[in-house]
Formats: structure tokens, sequence, C-alpha cells
């Protein structure tokens, strides 16, 4: 992590993984054995598509073989990294070893974004990459067994077991390559209704727990708007960042943290932003106005953010959050600061409701 610069996602893992380990006392070495992810492997493939051939980036990261096989999702965004999923593979290491599931953490993603192509394209994508996975044993069902993550679900696992039964037609094992297919193609039976009960059950307890609530306000708090006393953007000072400040991070990402917050406390089991504002609205627990002003401002913030996307996919750059406020219009300028004042005020109406500093020695 360079210094002067917000982690990333992998370097906050880390932050909250030496955190629990200060309180252990582990052998010389071994803690950075944990640590560290095993393997990542990056898989770039050409699919024919449209009349030419587009090139896809994957990845699929094993972050611990301590057992065996290894279980993490394969999500398809545009917004997937080597960063990204060897966070989420740590992440599913240490789930699995804190309830003794006897796996070990990994986690896969592809570079794509699943609207934008049809059942037939995403079939011979999804197929193509699984290819290239398959025959570094990177699917395997004593190996790596991966699941459906964000984008994804049975019927890319379908996708996938088919592909790996086509490359190992004698494993009698191979429709265990991976789990969350559909009952037609060696899926399990279950009550998928479980899912739902458990949203309800988290849905009403979370709004009686003033604790857990104070506690996801502390959380919420961790990252504030790019925005100073004098109503100055607020950059960051040194790495290759310099100059910029990130809209994801300190834009959009502290508006979904502090609705998330009121939702629960309201009892929504709504998944999304715009859906849990509403709910709040209802609810009023927080005013009309401060309701209206705070979806106002995630919109802005957000558009803002995919247009300096699309401008730096256009002068062939890779995209990104971080953005100079040289680039920026005068209106996207005053607008942006207008909306990053919003969820300042927001976010101390969170403090306010919620009392966060009580749980600061918990």
């Amino acid at each position: 992590m360079n210094p002067g610069t917000e982690p990333s996602f992998r370097d906050s893992v880390d932050i909250m993984f030496n955190r629990a380990v200060a309180l252990m006392d582990l052998s010389p070495g071994l803690e950075e054995k944990i640590r560290v992810c095993n393997a990542t492997y990056t898989v770039r493939f050409g699919v024919r598509l449209r009349g030419g051939i587009q090139t896809f980036t994957g990845y699929r990261s094993v972050h611990s073989e301590h057992m065996e096989p290894v279980k993490g999702g394969i999500r398809y965004s545009p917004g997937v990294n080597q960063n990204e999923v060897e966070a989420l593979a740590a992440l599913m290491t240490y789930k699995c070893a804190l309830v003794e599931a006897p796996f070990g953490g990994s986690k896969g993603g592809l570079c794509i974004d699943p609207r934008d192509y049809d059942e037939h394209e995403l079939e011979l994508i999804t197929r193509r990459f699984a290819y290239e996975l398959i025959k570094r044993d990177m699917i395997n069902p004593a190996q790596n067994v991966p699941a459906p993550d964000m984008g994804t679900g049975e019927r890319e696992m379908a996708w996938i077991a088919d592909q790996y039964k086509r490359m190992n037609t004698t494993d009698i094992n191979g429709v265990a390559c991976v789990t969350g297919k559909p009952i037609n193609a060696g899926g399990i039976h279950g009550r998928t209704e479980y899912t739902e009960e458990l949203k309800t059950f988290i849905a009403d307890k979370a709004s009686n727990s003033q604790r857990f609530l104070a506690m996801l306000a502390r959380n919420a708090l961790n990252r504030t708007p790019p925005l100073g006393f004098f109503r100055t953007f607020v950059m960051e000072e040194s790495g290759k960042q310099a100059k910029t400040f990130n809209l994801k991070r300190r834009g959009t990402a502290p508006v979904s943290d502090l609705i998330r917050v009121h939702a629960l406390a309201c009892g929504s089991r709504a998944q999304n932003t715009f859906n849990r504002l509403k709910a709040i609205g209802q609810t009023k627990l927080i005013p009309e106005d401060g309701v209206d002003n705070l979806r106002d401002a995630f919109e802005f913030i957000a558009i803002v953010r995919i247009r300096h996307q699309a401008l730096s996919i256009e002068a062939g750059r890779e995209p990104d959050n971080n953005v100079r406020p040289e680039d920026l219009s005068p209106f996207e300028r005053s607008h942006l600061k207008d909306a990053f004042q919003v969820v300042g005020q927001a976010q101390k109406f969170l403090k306010f409701r919620y009392n966060p500093q009580a749980t600061r020695n918990v």
C-alpha cells in the first residue's frame, strides 16, 4: 500500500487479518504464509463473436490449499481485477476456517458485463473461459470447485460442468466440478426459500440491535467524501494517483454504506441502493428532502464516474475511478461539491443517530 493513498480491497483484507493475528501466538513465518495468496492465474483468450474476435481477461486465484478442494465463486463484472479476486479468495479461506468447512479459499472472475451479450454469446465466452481453467486444473472436483457469484448463476455453472465433462470423459466425479448447478444438470435438491427466510431473519434481528447498527455505522464512516472545509477537493497527495480523488471509494461507496445502515434499521430487505432509499423514505427514518438529496447526490456522482470511464476508454486508457479536478467541467466540479456536501451531512446524521463511538473498544 502506497503512503497517502486509500487501501485497496486486498490491503483492507490484510489490515483486518493483521489485527486478528496480532492477538494470536503464531510461530515465525506462519502469519505471512497464511496471509499471502498461493497463486493467481490470469488468462486472456479470444472468442469469435459478431464477425470478429473479441479478447477477454479472466482470473482464478487460490489463496490457500491447506484443505482441498478449494472453493470460491466465479463472478462476471467489468470491474473484475487481480486485486479483487485475491481479496475475495482470502476472505473465502477465512470464512471456511471460521465455520470449520473443510475447504481452502479461491475466487475467480471474468472482466465482462454480461448484459452486453446474448445467451448464446455468453455460453461461448463461458465455455472458452472454463476451457482455459480446466486444462490447468483450476477447475477440478478434487482440487478447485467454483460456484455462482455476481453476474453468474445456475446457467453458467451448467455450462462449466458440461465443458469439464467434455474434456474429462472418464472422471466419474466430473459433475462435482462446480456447485450451484440446476437440478437437471446434476444439482442437488434443496429449499431455495431458505435464502429468503435468512434475509427476513437478519432484517428482523438487525433492526432491533443497536450495537450491531452502531458497528455498521462505524464502518460506514471510514470513507469520507473528498471535500475540505472551504469546499475544496481533497486529493491524494502521493503515489500513482496523486492529485486525483476516487469517485467510487470516496463518492458512491460511502453513500451505499450509510444507506445500508439506515435500511437495516428500518427492517428493509431491499437489495440495491435506490430500493433501500425508497424503503427509508417510507418509514420517515430520514426526512423526505434528505432522501431526495441523497438520491440526487448518488446519481450525479455515479454519472460523473461513468462519463470519466467512458472518456478513458475512448482515449485508449484503462478505465478507473480516479479523477483530476481539471478534467471536469465547471458544472461537474460545482455539482460534485454539492453532492459531496450532502454525503458529508448524511454521515454526520448517521454518527448522531447510531453513536458508533460507543463501539470503539468492542
